[in-house]
């Protein structure tokens, strides 16, 4: 059951991911002109794979965790799943790498 400031509480989160998305496509877009963004709620997999097939994505960059196999067993891979129903090319990056020492799984 819910709290009675769970609502506040999810409100507040979502308008901080929402400005921090914004900056950091503004960001971005200092160097590449073209790139664009979105803010969507649902479940991460459907919400990707979805927004990819209505706006016809070249390409879509991810990061992962790189969770070890019990992991991924017990809870997935979202990454993993995005990649099964992509209907562009995909490219998962490890989290946590440096720009000079990127890694591609």
């Amino acid at each position: 059951m819910l709290g009675p400031h769970d609502n506040d509480r999810a409100q507040q989160e979502r308008t901080y991911f929402e400005k921090t998305l914004k900056a950091t496509a503004e960001d971005v877009r200092k160097e590449y002109a073209d790139c664009d963004s979105e803010f969507r709620d649902g479940v991460l997999c459907e919400e990707i794979v979805n927004t990819a097939k209505e706006r016809d994505i070249d390409l879509i960059i991810i990061s992962t965790h790189h969770y070890n196999w019990l992991t991924r067993l017990a809870c997935g891979s979202d990454a993993e799943n995005i990649l099964r129903n992509m209907p562009c090319p995909i490219l998962i990056l490890q989290a946590n790498t440096t720009p000079e020492r990127p890694v591609a799984l």
